[in-house]
């Protein structure tokens, strides 16, 4: 974003107070547009910004004691939703274990998990060093090492009877997080996620999608309009796969944010992109940065961070893994 610097005529002096009531004016019409262009753009997957100096781990917001808890729906079956809506179920996104950030889920909290009716985790099962050049994923790297401790989450939630599906950040790297899994894990695995954003900028092609498919598993494409727009531009080409609908409220929300109204609840895509619309999306990123809530307990550990998905239940179901 330019700096709006304000113009100065030599030789006129304005009185310090007006000048000071100009400015601020200035600046209050000037915040109007940038914070409606953060919350019409969408977000990164699993928070934006990361640094290098800390190990490419995500900025996470610090949590908030004084922040009252989330609350949500923990009923396992799929939630009704309004008129011409599909029923939903919960899912949600943890990257931190790949990116070097985050505590691995026990077994137990696995069982938490389940029983708090979360049917559903996605995750990144590539090294982050291996995929991206830096925090922000600027440029991408192709070595696409396997990091084992995100697999064993993956085994975690397979042993808890919890769907998984799997996205790299930077989507060459998706086929070497297949291959990475065990044959009975990829036998489960839900569908892989072709993330396409500005960082790093990797366009969707049809032979990754190819790539895909060739090993038996369901390809979705992960975006959001603006981003979308960034790097594919106008193409409706990929409109036939399943959508994930990256758009969040806020992506700076401080931790735990809350989870949205009616939680599980599939709604239409407030920004159509793609040849995307409507109902079209089965999974919706709908709040980053929050926690594990439901009856059977909560998991608050800010280094656990979540992001919140809603997923089309009958779509779900439907999937060959489930066979």
């Amino acid at each position: 974003m330019k700096s709006r610097r304000a113009s100065r005529k030599s030789g006129i002096r304005i009185p310090r107070l007006r000048f000071m009531v100009v400015l601020a004016l200035a600046l209050v019409a000037a915040s109007v547009p940038a914070a409606m262009a953060v919350a019409h753009s969408g977000g990164n997957r699993g928070s934006a910004a990361r640094t290098a100096a800390d190990g490419f781990r995500p900025r996470r917001p610090s949590p908030s004691p004084s922040q009252p808890g989330p609350s949500t729906s923990s009923s396992a079956s799929p939630t009704p939703t309004s008129a011409g809506a599909p029923a939903a179920v919960e899912g949600f996104d943890e990257a931190g274990v790949s990116t070097g950030l985050g505590d691995d889920f026990s077994a137990a909290q696995w069982s938490t998990i389940a029983a708090d009716g979360f049917k559903l985790f996605i995750t990144d099962p590539i090294e982050w060093s291996s995929e991206c050049s830096d925090g922000n994923c600027t440029d991408p790297v192709n070595t696409c090492t396997i990091d084992a401790a995100a697999v064993a989450q993956i085994q975690d939630a397979y042993d808890a009877g919890i769907d998984y599906a799997v996205y790299t950040r930077n989507v060459n790297c998706l086929t070497a997080a297949i291959e990475g899994l065990s044959s009975t894990l990829q036998a489960h695995l839900s569908f892989a996620v072709l993330d396409i954003e500005p960082d790093p900028s990797v366009q969707l092609t049809t032979s990754l999608v190819n790539g895909v498919t060739a090993l038996g598993q369901t390809p979705v494409v992960y975006s959001y309009q603006a981003g979308w727009d960034a790097v594919m531009g106008s193409s409706t080409a990929f409109s036939t796969l399943p959508l994930q609908d990256g758009v969040v409220p806020n992506w700076g929300a401080q931790f735990p944010a809350a989870y949205p109204a009616g939680f599980p609840s599939v709604v239409a895509m407030p920004y159509a992109f793609g040849g995307w619309s409507g109902y079209d999306a089965q999974v919706e990123q709908q709040q980053c940065c929050t926690d594990i809530q439901g009856t059977a307990g909560t998991i608050d550990n800010s280094s656990d961070q979540i992001d919140l998905d809603s997923v089309n239940a009958a779509w779900l179901a439907s999937l060959p893994h489930q066979a």
